[in-house]
């Protein structure tokens, strides 16, 4: 037993002058604190910079002069790392980043002075001619961490182009007015990971103002990346993943882009975006793009992929042999939807949208080539969408799938969980579950080859209301094994050439004037055949 004790006595001594040497509410070690200055194991080059040594003469120039340092050492098998002492520091000029150079920031702020009206942190040189690299110049960069406060400002906290292998991790940047957070263009190979944005606002009333994503995926032409090369060259290779995103504008994507030379390679999972009242991820000309596992809570807009916009705003013109279909290659899975009108544009969970221009139109880019700018190949499926509008919506898209998504819409307004419109086609809807508060379930409207199976559809609201409709010049719909519970009618045919209806179970509310399957007098070609329907006065007619 005395052992035993005296074991106990020997631990509490321990455990209490560790306690007396550690002062109360001190954090764990920095890498400011464990780093050595100086050549490493790997070759690479490490310079620690104390706070001191910030805040002496101009403040945060001893980092400027960091990386100038790195900026003329820096190779490839040696790399510069820059560590600041964690500290509050105000900043009253851009900060330039070269080749081969890290910085770690962790447990500092970095505050934007009132006075400096210019980006915060930035790749390259900058001057009256601009920085002249082109291609994908800077090579092996990293932001760690730090606090990137814009005070309001009205220029992009964070700017870079013409860049391989970029990393943002571990960092914030927050507070700015009418522009985006960070703004990039020409990147292969760029990654945001664990970072917060938040606190983009707006000021005055122009609509357009929205159009500021926190993170821009911006092209290199000279109205819109100023003071850089401009080339005609894409970004790729993109993975922004875990990432926060609240009260900005628009979380991440892009509004200008080289027609015929897509971003590819695009990855956006993990992240969370919040209060947004434009759109959460713009996927405007992407291809092999993958956006999966995302959160979205009280947005104007979910998801939207577009080949080029409608009026042809912010399009350009780059390889003009490139087939006008987009091959998007796009999948969005596993996402987690809550949209919301916002008066910004029409709310929807996911858009899939390509454009017909009639004629050579020219919106604030370039003069694009009449055609018909569909949009094909995408599949989205498992995600779970709520919306005061619009749940899934293609226009002018072929070959698309969706399958085992979760719609609920819920408004009061014009509300459809599923519509496929504007010369739509080849259309696969399947195994979804779809609640409509109004208007309808699911709906082919002008579009053609449309496959509706298996699908569970409940519309609340009696009247004209329908579960699932073709109309408006359809063709070749096959509508079968789907479950339907509506108040209002079935399912509705209307103005549709050739479609089948079969296999469904449809149950009703015995509402008046009311129709387990209405099949309008300007259809051709429309069978119905081993429908199971309940609770309806008149089961089938057909009009002649």
């Amino acid at each position: 037993m005395r052992k035993y004790v005296n074991l106990l006595m020997a631990v509490g001594v321990i455990c209490l002058s560790a306690l007396i040497g550690q002062p109360r509410g001190a954090s764990a070690a920095t890498y400011y604190d464990t780093c050595k200055e100086g050549t490493q194991a790997d070759g690479s080059q490490i310079i620690k910079i104390s706070a001191k040594e910030m805040k002496s003469g101009q403040e945060s120039m001893a980092l400027q002069d960091a990386f100038y340092t790195a900026q003329e050492k820096a190779r490839a098998n040696k790399k510069y790392i820059i560590v600041v002492e964690p500290g509050e520091y105000k900043l009253d000029f851009s900060l330039h980043m070269y080749r081969y150079t890290t910085l770690h920031a962790e447990g500092s702020t970095f505050n934007r002075v009132k006075s400096f009206d210019g980006n915060m942190l930035k790749v390259g040189d900058v001057g009256e001619a601009g920085d002249k690299k082109k291609g994908y110049y800077y090579d092996g960069i990293t932001v760690t961490g730090g606090i990137w406060n814009g005070n309001d400002t009205k220029k992009p906290i964070y700017r870079a182009a013409h860049c391989k292998n970029l990393t943002i991790q571990n960092a914030t940047f927050k507070s700015c007015v009418n522009t985006h957070l960070m703004e990039v263009a020409a990147l292969d190979g760029f990654t945001v990971r664990n970072c917060t944005f938040q606190d983009g606002k707006r000021s005055g009333g122009s609509k357009s103002s929205y159009a500021n994503e926190a993170i821009q995926i911006d092209i290199t032409e000279k109205k819109h990346f100023n003071a850089v090369a401009s080339e005609v060259i894409t970004s790729r290779n993109i993975t922004i993943e875990n990432n926060t995103f609240k009260n900005v504008l628009r979380g991440v994507g892009a509004h200008t882009a080289w027609v015929g030379l897509p971003i590819t390679g695009v990855r956006i999972t993990g992240n969370t975006f919040e209060n947004i009242p434009s759109v959460a991820i713009e996927c405007l000309h992407f291809q092999d793009c993958l956006v999966e596992n995302n959160t979205l809570k009280k947005c104007g807009r979910g998801i939207s992929v577009f080949s080029i916009h409608e009026n042809a705003n912010g399009m350009y013109n780059g390889k003009k042999s490139a087939p006008k279909t987009l091959n998007a290659k796009t999948i969005l899975r596993n996402n987690k939807i809550q949209v919301q009108n916002t008066g910004e544009t029409v709310s929807s969970g996911i858009a899939v949208q390509g454009a017909k221009l009639k004629k050579d139109t020219k919106g604030d880019g370039e003069k694009i080539a009449k055609g018909n700018y569909m949009v094909s190949n995408v599949q989205i499926y498992n995600n779970t969408i709520t919306t005061k509008a619009m749940g899934i919506i293609l226009r002018d898209a072929k070959k698309i799938t969706i399958k085992n998504n979760t719609v609920t819409a819920n408004g009061k307004g014009e509300n459809y969980g599923i519509l496929a419109t504007d010369e739509s086609e080849g259309i696969n809807i399947q195994g979804n579950t779809v609640t409509a508060a109004k208007v309808g379930g699911i709906t082919a409207r002008n579009a053609k080859n449309v496959k509706i199976l298996k699908n569970t559809v409940t519309v609340k609201t009696a009247g004209t209301k329908y579960g699932i409709m073709s109309a408006d010049g359809s063709a070749n719909i096959k509508i079968g094994s789907n479950t339907v519970n509506a108040k209002g009618t079935g399912i509705l045919i209307r103005r549709t050439r050739k479609a089948s209806v079969y296999s469904n179970k449809i149950t009703g509310a015995n509402a008046k004037n009311q129709y387990g399957i209405l099949i309008s007098k300007d259809s051709k070609k429309v069978t119905a055949k081993k429908n199971v329907i309940k609770k309806y006065k008149k089961k089938i007619l057909k009009r002649k």
